[in-house]
């Protein structure tokens, strides 16, 4: 929403606006939503959040996704417990985005393969490295070398996570009043908007 703050008595407008941002997100490097945090439940129950980057949006569908090494613990995470939590931060606008999302894990399937064969040589270079995610090392990782789509070995620990939001809370900061809102039914031409207190 960058230079941009929303109309909550415009419920449609609002969501379209948000929109806009995922879809700039996923082209525009330097977008305030190009990177976003993400929310799981860990395995011992204690909250975990990261920075992602945004990888694309399905508007239709209401679905963004990430890609992330099958042996990180997010997947064991997402695995036991799909909801997820989904935040963006536009600093130039002092909007917040919070969405309660599903994820849904792809693995070795056609989804998987049709965006590995998509991702930049330099994106699936990461997923070469030998070591697991969240291993203890010693020292500073080596550099993994740009791989080619055939690599069968960098394939077998790549997974794509679609994560399809189905809420929205909204916060607009301002020093004449914070102003914040839950929207949902986003399936409707027209989504319900409620004002809350922030």
């Amino acid at each position: 929403m960058t230079t941009h703050i929303p109309d909550f008595s415009d419920p449609a407008g609002t969501f379209r606006l948000f929109c806009e941002c995922l879809h700039k997100g996923v082209n525009e490097i330097n977008h305030p939503y190009r990177f976003y945090y993400l929310g799981t439940i860990g395995l011992d129950n204690t909250p975990q959040i990261r920075t992602m980057i945004l990888r694309g949006f399905d508007e239709a569908k209401r679905s963004i996704w990430f890609l992330t090494d099958i042996r990180s613990p997010k997947i064991s995470e997402i695995r036991q417990n799909s909801t997820v939590s989904l935040l963006w931060y536009d600093n130039p606008s002092r909007v917040q985005v919070r969405a309660t999302a599903t994820a849904t894990i792809h693995y070795q399937d056609k989804i998987a393969k049709d965006r590995w064969i998509l991702s930049t040589a330099t994106s699936r270079s990461i997923f070469a490295a030998e070591v697991a995610p969240s291993t203890p090392i010693e020292g500073i990782p080596k550099l993994t070398p740009e791989i080619n789509a055939d690599d069968d070995l960098a394939y077998s620990r790549f997974a794509v996570v679609d994560c399809v939001f189905s809420t929205l809370d909204v916060l607009i900061l301002s020093i004449h009043g914070n102003q914040r809102a839950i929207i949902d039914q986003l399936d409707l031409p027209i989504p319900r908007l409620q004002r809350v207190q922030a």
